[in-house]
C-alpha cells in the first residue's frame, strides 16, 4: 500500500511500465528513505535485469539501456564553447593596435648616419687680378695659384670637401684651372683642368680704392663685388653653370658668358685678390688713403677680397702665391669653413631652435622703478617692421621665427651695483652677473598659441625666403619649379609636425634701472666695461642695460623733456628712435653670438690670420653665416632624425604591448623618406633643399617619437597588467574550472560503470 501510495504522490496517474521502471524505483528510493521502508518494485523486465541496474541505468523504449552522460556532456559543452567563444573576444577588445613598421630601413638608415658624412661641401673660387700694364718678372700661370692653394688647404686637415678653382684676370682676359676635390690626404688630376683665356670683365676699375679703410668705403667695394659674383663669364662656365645656372651667350664684342647670381649660390665662395695700385674709376673722396693694409676683409655677402703688394709682386711673383695661399687659409679658417667638421655639426644640439624647426623671440621691457614720468613703454610694432622682420627674413632658410613681447612693471634687479668713481657711474660686476635676473619676473608670456601661429618668420616667410635662393641657384625652369615644390612640401610637412612640438624660446630683456641707480654699467672681464652693456646666456637669451639718458644727445634730450611736461603724469613715455637702434643692435649681436656665428667666436682666428669682417646690417647675419648655419643645422637634423627612428625602432621591439595610432606609423614613413632625399641633397651640395629635407625629418621623428599614445605607455610594466586582470579572472575562472573538472571527471566514471554493466551483461 505504501508503495502504491508513494507511486501515485510522484506519478499520479502512470501506469507501471518497463520504461519508468528504473526512474520509479530511484525517486520511490529518494522519497521513502525516511519512513526506512524497503520498496521492491516488480516489474516486466527481462531476466538478466538486476535490481541495481535499474535503479541506475536509463532505458529507451525499446528497452535497450542507455550510455550515461547526456547532460553531463552538455554542461561540459556549454563550458567549453563558453571558454572557446569568450577567449578571442576578450583577445580582441584587449588587444593593442600597432601599424607595422620597417624595422629593418630604421635600422640601416641609424647605422648609416654614424657612417656617412653629413657636412655638406664648400666650394672657393680664387679670382686674382694682375695689375695692368705692367709685366711679372716671371709669368704666374692659374695651376701654379691652384697647386699653392690647394697644398695650404690640405695642411688645415678639414673635414670637408672642398672644391677649389682659381682664376687668373689679366686686363680682361681669363684663364682658369679647378680642382674637383680637395680634402685631407687626397690628390686632384689638376692638369687636365685648365681652360686658356678667355674675355672677362676688368675688375681693376672700382668705384673707390681697393686700399680704403673707411667702413663707407668697404661697404661700397662689397656691393660692388657682388654685383661681381652675378657674371658667370668664363670662371664659372664649367662647375656653375652647368650645375646652378642657366647659361646663356651674350652678344657683344667681348663674347662673355654669365649667369645669373652665381655669388648668392649657397655654399660656394670667392675670394678676390686685387692689387693695391689699382686706380679707381671716380675718387669723389680725394683724401682717401691708399696704404696698403695685408689682410683679409669679409663681406655680409659669400665673397671676400684682399689688396696685395703689386710693386713687390712684380719683382717676386712667388710672394704673391704665398700670398693668395695664405688669403684663402685665413678667410676658411674664421668663416667660409664655419662648422665643417663632425663636432661642429654634433654642436647643433645646443641651438636655440627646437627639434620642430621653430625659434620664438620673446622681448620684454623691464620698468625696474616705474613713477611719474620714468614709466617707459615701446611701440614694438613699429620695432618689430623696422628692424626684427629682417632678421626673421634672413633666418628663415634655417628655423621658423615668431616674435611677442611685453612690458613689465616693478622689476628690479636682485643686484642692484655699486658707484664707481672710476666709471663715474654704478657698476655690476662680472661676478654678480649670474644673480643680476630676478626669477620672480614673469618672463614666461602667451606662448601657448604659438603652435598655431607662424608670425612673420613662420610659413609665409620662411617659405618665400626659400624661394628666393633657389630662384637665384636653379638650372632651368622645370627643374625650379621642381625643386621648389620640393622644399614647399618638406616646409610643409615640418609644420605640421612641428605642430606638436614646443618651440624654443629665447628671452631678449631690456632692463631700465632706477633712476637714483643710473647710469648703470656692466662689467667684464679686468673690470672693463662691456662694449654694449650687456651679457647673454647660451640657449636663453640675453639681456641689455638701457640708460635712457645716454642714448640720447642733449637735443634729443630737451626735447623729449618738452614733451613730458605736455604730457599726464602717468602716461607711458615712449622710446626714442636712437634706443630703439641700441635695443636692435644688441639684439642681433647677442643672436649672432646664441647661434655661434658670432665674429667674437673667431675673433682669436681671426686676429691672428688678420681677417675683417664686415658688419650684416639691418638683416642681423650675413649670407656665409647662414650657410654655416644650413652647414650645422641639416647635418645634425639628418643624423638625429636617423638616430630616433633606430630609438623608436628599438622600443617597439622591445615593448611587444606598446599601442601605437596609426599617425606614428606615418611619421616614420615620412621621416625616413626625407631622411634619404636629405642625404642626396647634401651629397649635391644643395643646402636649401638639404636643410628643408632633413628638418622635415627630424620634426616627423620627435613627433613619432614624442607622441602622447607612446609616452604614456613607456613606464607601464608586466606587473601592472597581473595587478588589473588577476581581481577579474581569478575570482570567475577558479569555480569554472572546478566545476569542469569535476563533470567531467563524474562523466569518466559513469561511462567505466556503464562499460562494466555492459561486458557482464554479455
Amino acid at each position: 500500500m505504501i508503495n502504491s501510495r508513494c507511486n501515485e504522490r510522484l506519478w499520479p496517474g502512470a501506469q507501471p511500465a518497463a520504461v519508468a521502471a528504473p526512474r520509479a524505483g530511484l525517486r520511490l528510493s529518494l522519497c521513502c528513505t525516511t519512513c526506512l521502508i524497503s520498496i521492491e518494485h516488480r516489474t516486466s523486465l527481462p531476466q538478466y535485469t538486476s535490481q541495481a541496474d535499474e535503479e541506475i541505468w536509463e532505458y529507451d523504449h525499446t528497452g535497450v539501456m542507455k550510455a550515461p552522460g547526456t547532460k553531463r556532456l552538455a554542461v561540459i559543452a556549454s563550458t567549453l564553447v563558453y571558454i572557446i567563444l569568450g577567449v578571442p573576444v576578450w583577445w580582441y577588445t584587449t588587444s593593442l593596435h600597432r601599424p607595422p613598421l620597417p624595422h629593418s630601413e630604421l635600422a640601416a638608415a641609424a647605422a648609416a648616419s654614424q657612417q656617412r658624412s653629413a657636412v655638406l661641401p664648400v666650394a672657393l673660387d680664387v679670382v686674382l687680378a694682375l695689375p695692368s700694364g705692367q709685366q711679372l718678372s716671371s709669368p704666374v700661370s692659374a695651376k701654379e695659384v691652384l697647386q699653392s692653394i690647394q697644398h695650404a688647404v690640405k695642411q688645415q686637415h678639414l673635414e670637408v670637401q672642398v672644391q677649389l678653382s682659381v682664376t687668373v684676370n689679366a686686363a680682361g682676359k681669363c684663364s682658369r684651372c679647378a680642382a674637383a676635390t680637395v680634402k685631407a690626404g687626397s690628390s686632384a688630376d689638376i692638369g687636365r683642368q685648365c681652360q686658356q683665356q678667355q674675355p672677362c670683365s676688368d675688375l681693376l676699375h672700382m668705384p673707390v680704392p681697393i686700399s680704403s679703410t673707411n667702413e663707407k668705403s668697404q661697404q661700397q667695394i662689397d656691393e660692388w663685388l657682388s654685383q661681381q659674383d652675378s657674371h658667370c663669364q668664363l670662371l664659372q662656365l664649367g662647375d656653375h653653370c652647368q650645375n646652378h645656372q642657366q647659361q646663356e651667350q651674350v652678344s657683344g664684342t667681348n663674347q662673355s658668358f654669365k649667369c645669373s647670381a652665381v655669388g648668392s649660390i649657397p655654399g660656394r665662395y670667392v675670394l678676390y685678390l686685387l692689387p693695391a695700385t689699382s686706380k679707381p674709376a671716380e675718387q669723389p673722396n680725394s683724401q682717401e688713403g691708399s696704404t696698403v693694409e695685408n689682410h683679409a676683409i669679409v663681406g655680409k655677402h659669400r665673397h671676400a677680397w684682399m689688396a696685395y703688394d703689386a710693386e713687390k709682386t712684380l719683382k717676386e711673383p712667388q710672394v704673391l702665391l704665398d700670398a693668395a695661399a695664405a688669403a684663402a687659409v685665413q678667410v676658411f679658417d674664421c668663416c667660409f669653413a664655419l662648422h665643417t667638421s663632425k663636432a661642429a655639426v654634433n654642436a647643433a644640439a645646443d641651438l636655440p631652435i627646437s627639434a620642430g624647426g621653430h625659434t620664438h623671440l620673446s622681448f620684454s621691457l623691464l620698468n625696474a622703478e616705474p613713477s611719474a614720468g620714468e614709466q617707459y613703454a615701446w611701440h614694438f610694432e613699429a620695432f618689430e617692421r623696422r628692424y626684427l622682420a629682417f632678421v626673421a627674413a634672413r633666418l628663415a632658410p634655417v628655423t621658423q621665427v615668431s616674435v611677442e613681447s611685453q612690458v613689465l612693471l616693478y622689476t628690479p634687479a636682485r643686484t642692484h651695483g655699486s658707484w664707481s668713481d672710476k666709471h663715474s657711474a654704478y657698476v655690476v660686476k662680472q661676478a654678480e652677473l649670474p644673480f643680476f635676473i630676478d626669477s620672480d619676473w614673469s618672463l614666461e608670456s602667451g606662448r601657448a598659441v604659438l603652435q598655431q601661429d607662424c608670425g612673420f618668420g613662420g610659413c609665409t616667410k620662411r617659405t618665400q625666403g626659400a624661394q628666393t635662393s633657389s630662384e637665384t641657384a636653379g638650372a632651368d625652369s622645370s627643374k625650379h619649379t621642381v625643386q621648389q615644390s620640393s622644399i614647399q612640401a618638406a616646409l610643409d610637412d615640418q609644420s605640421r609636425s612641428a605642430a606638436a612640438l614646443p618651440p624654443h624660446v629665447l628671452h631678449f630683456l631690456v632692463y631700465i634701472p632706477p633712476k637714483r641707480n643710473r647710469p648703470l654699467l656692466l662689467l667684464g672681464p679686468k673690470a672693463k666695461q662691456r662694449d654694449s652693456n650687456s651679457f647673454w646666456i647660451p640657449s636663453w637669451g640675453g639681456l641689455s642695460v638701457l640708460n635712457p639718458e645716454e642714448a640720447l644727445d642733449a637735443a634729443v634730450q630737451q626735447q623729449t623733456a618738452s614733451q613730458s611736461s605736455n604730457r599726464v603724469s602717468w602716461e607711458p613715455v615712449k622710446l626714442h628712435t636712437r634706443q630703439y637702434q641700441q635695443i636692435a643692435a644688441v639684439a642681433n649681436a647677442q643672436l649672432q653670438a646664441l647661434f655661434g656665428v658670432s665674429p667674437t667666436a673667431s675673433s682669436a682666428v681671426a686676429a691672428a690670420a688678420k681677417v675683417q669682417q664686415l658688419p650684416a646690417g639691418l638683416a642681423g647675419f650675413s649670407d656665409w653665416q647662414v650657410d654655416a648655419l644650413l652647414r650645422q643645422r641639416a647635418g645634425y637634423d639628418v643624423t638625429e632624425a636617423a638616430r630616433v627612428l633606430g630609438s623608436l625602432s628599438k622600443l617597439v621591439l622591445e615593448l611587444p604591448n606598446l599601442e601605437m595610432p596609426d599617425v606614428i606609423g606615418q611619421q616614420v614613413q615620412q621621416a625616413l623618406s626625407y631622411i634619404n632625399t636629405a642625404w642626396q641633397h647634401i651629397a649635391a651640395g644643395d643646402y636649401h633643399a638639404a636643410a628643408a629635407a632633413a628638418g622635415a625629418a627630424r620634426a616627423a621623428a620627435e613627433a613619432a617619437f614624442s607622441h602622447p599614445a607612446v609616452l604614456a605607455q613607456l613606464n607601464f610594466p608586466e606587473s601592472h597588467k597581473l595587478g588589473v586582470y588577476m581581481p577579474l579572472f581569478l575570482p570567475v575562472s577558479v569555480p569554472i574550472l572546478q566545476g569542469l573538472i569535476r563533470q567531467v571527471a563524474h562523466y569518466v566514471s559513469r561511462h567505466r560503470e556503464f562499460r562494466a554493466t555492459q561486458l557482464s551483461r554479455q
